[in-house]
């Protein structure tokens, strides 16, 4: 099962003549299946999140900026994540191919990241490994991070 990655909440508020609050209320609400397609695409289509890092640290928490121990860090395949199609339209991938030699030592990642910039703090979505993956310089190795928006 997909948890999909945001909630969304609807809160009415009926106010008198006189500005007295008089009714609240919380109600249910979904996405379509074209809302869902339709923020997948503004995603994709922004360029906001631009680079993939990986590294050998581990245990960060929703308040994190960075990897714990980047290893490197480079632009998206294609500059930029991109939208499915067809019944997979609320989908968004972030793929990033790590070169030979990218990084310059083997290494056994355990943590990967997207990025919104080449070099500054602003770690997105955090990813862990376990267990870790093992990449020596001599092999490829692709990376798709993909956000399903919604429950279809």
């Amino acid at each position: 099962m997909i948890i999909p990655p945001f909630k969304s909440r609807v809160v009415s508020r009926m106010y008198d003549k006189h500005g007295t609050l008089i009714d609240w209320h919380e109600c249910k609400n979904f996405l379509t299946e074209y809302g869902e397609a339709y923020i997948a695409q503004i995603i994709a289509g922004s360029g906001a999140i631009s680079h993939m890092g990986i590294g050998t640290g581990s245990g960060r928490d929703r308040t994190a900026t960075e990897l714990v121990t980047q290893q490197t860090r480079q632009a998206l395949d294609g500059g930029t994540p991109t939208q499915g199609t067809s019944g997979d339209d609320n989908d968004v991938t972030f793929s990033r191919t790590f070169a030979t030699s990218d990084p310059g030592s083997d290494y056994t990642f355990t943590e990967a990241g997207l990025f919104t910039s080449a070099a500054t703090a602003t770690l997105v979505n955090y990813i862990e490994f376990s267990p870790g993956r093992f990449k020596a310089t001599t092999m490829t190795w692709t990376l798709d991070a993909i956000w399903t928006i919604g429950a279809s």
